[in-house]
C-alpha cells in the first residue's frame, strides 16, 4: 500500500504537527485490484464495515479531526491519493508527484513526506489494506479488555511503498466481524523490520454512504506488546465519502507554497 502502511511509544507516535519526535505508520499508496481474492475472515470484515465493493465505488473521501493542537479538515482524492490537509496556520497537501507545504509562521513541526496521508490512512481503515500485493495470515484470538477477539496479519510485499517491512494486526469481533483494534509496527524512520507493537482501539462509529468508519480512535500505551492504558484520543466529524471528484485544483501547490524534499 502506500508509503503505506499510509506504524507512539518505544517509536513516539508522529500524531500531532507540533510534536516533530512522534511517529505513525506510513503507508504504501494501493491501487485497487478488481480479481484480487481475500480470505473468507476479511471479507466478513469488510462486509461488517460496509463493503469493499461499495468503498471502491467512491472518488473522495473527507474529514475534520480534532487534536491537542487544533483542528485539521483532511481532503483526500482516493483514486489518486492526492491530499490536502487544512489547519489554521498551515496548509499541506500531495498533488500525486510531490509534497507541498505553506506554512508562513513555520508551525508545522513534523515530517511532511511522512504525515500528509498519515491520519487518512488509519481512519479509512480496513479498507486501505486491500492491497494488491499485501498478503494475509490468520492469527490466533487475543483478549483485549476481557474479550476476545479474531486476528489477521497484514504483511507487504519487498517492492510495496517506502516502508514494507511495516506489519498490521486487525482485531476483529468474532461475531459482528467489526474491527475493534489495530495493531501495527513503524519502519519507516528505522528502515528495517520492528519488533514493537502499538495499538489503537477504534472505540466509536459512524455510518456515511453505505460505510462503517471511525468516529473516535485511542491510542494506548504498549507493554510486553500488548495495550494496557489509553494515553491520546483523535474525534472526528464531518466525514463525506463520495462518488463526486474533488477538483483537481484543490492538490496544487499554492503561490508561495514550498515543495518538500
Amino acid at each position: 500500500m502506500k508509503r503505506f502502511l499510509v506504524l507512539f511509544f518505544s517509536v513516539v507516535l508522529l500524531y500531532s504537527c507540533n510534536q516533530s519526535k512522534e511517529q505513525e505508520p506510513r503507508q504504501p499508496t494501493p491501487k485497487a485490484e478488481e480479481s484480487k481474492q481475500f480470505p473468507l475472515i476479511l471479507n466478513k470484515i469488510f462486509e461488517a464495515h460496509g463493503g469493499l465493493e461499495n468503498w471502491k465505488k467512491m472518488n473522495s473521501f473527507s474529514f475534520k479531526v480534532q487534536k491537542s493542537d487544533g483542528a485539521e479538515v483532511h481532503k483526500t482524492d482516493l483514486k489518486s491519493r492526492k491530499t490536502r490537509i487544512e489547519a489554521e496556520t498551515f496548509t499541506l497537501g500531495f498533488d500525486g508527484r510531490n509534497v507541498w507545504k505553506l506554512d508562513p509562521d513555520q508551525t508545522f513541526k513534523g515530517n511532511a513526506n511522512f504525515y500528509y496521508n498519515l491520519i487518512f490512512y488509519f481512519h479509512a481503515m480496513p479498507f486501505i489494506i486491500s492491497d494488491p500485493r499485501a498478503f494475509y495470515t490468520e492469527r490466533k484470538d487475543v483478549v483485549f479488555e476481557r474479550k476476545n477477539l479474531g486476528a489477521i496479519h497484514i504483511g507487504f510485499g519487498r517492492s510495496v511503498g517506502d516502508s514494507p517491512d511495516d506489519e498490521y494486526l486487525i482485531y476483529y469481533d468474532k461475531e459482528t466481524y467489526k474491527m475493534e483494534w489495530l495493531g501495527y509496527t513503524v519502519t519507516y524512520f528505522e528502515g528495517e523490520k520492528s519488533k514493537d507493537w502499538h495499538y489503537i482501539k477504534y472505540d466509536t462509529w459512524l455510518e456515511e454512504s453505505g460505510l462503517l468508519l471511525p468516529e473516535t480512535m485511542v491510542w494506548y500505551e504498549a507493554e510486553n506488546n500488548k495495550p494496557q492504558k489509553p494515553t491520546r484520543t483523535m474525534s472526528f466529524s464531518k466525514v463525506v465519502v463520495s462518488e463526486s471528484v474533488l477538483p483537481e485544483s484543490l492538490f496544487s501547490a499554492p503561490v508561495n507554497a514550498e515543495f518538500v524534499e
